[in-house]
């Protein structure tokens, strides 16, 4: 699933470079829980980046800004946000700790989807302003990587994935 899924985008106009890459150390290090196949697509390209350069997934090249933003931009925007509240600060980083994002998007608002390590590894969609208050929308990666290929390909749309990628 994870090359065709890495094709499919290709094929929707996304800049998809193949070129297989492993994640940062710091990702790798704030994250061990990641399930493989996460980690297998994710390290499967170099970058991955709709046509209109509104969402991007976090690939090899996480520490370089996509479109101004950092990889974790929503967890800085949030600990920005909690000022000198050093409690609020701790737990949005908890938040953060336990939610990866991996997929990030400015298109219709500042969103996000994020395996969260719980038993399953569900994806769940966040956006602003509560980045830290999001929905479960499918069960597991893999539900989430077909609801991907059924979107694009106009079989099903999943409100989230259209509106977020």
């Amino acid at each position: 699933m994870t090359v065709d899924l890495l094709r499919i985008l290709r094929d929707a106009g996304w800049r998809v470079s193949q070129t297989p890459a492993p994640l940062p150390a710091a990702i790798h290090s704030r994250y061990p829980w990641l399930p493989a196949e996460v980690l297998s697509f994710l390290e499967g390209a170099r970058e991955a980046i709709n046509p209109s350069e509104t969402a991007w997934l976090v690939t090899a090249d996480a520490t370089e800004p996509r479109i101004g933003f950092e990889w974790n931009a929503w967890e800085l925007m949030s600990i920005q946000a909690a000022g000198s509240d050093t409690k609020w600060a701790e737990e949005i980083r908890e938040f953060w700790n336990s939610h990866f994002p991996f997929a990030n998007s400015v298109k219709d608002g500042y969103a996000y989807f994020a395996i969260k390590n719980v038993t399953g590894f569900p994806v769940v969609y966040g956006r602003e302003p509560e980045f830290e208050e999001p929905e479960v929308v499918f069960s597991s990666f893999h539900e989430w990587q077909q609801g991907v290929v059924t979107t694009l390909s106009g079989e099903h749309s999943h409100f989230q994935i259209a509106s977020a990628l």
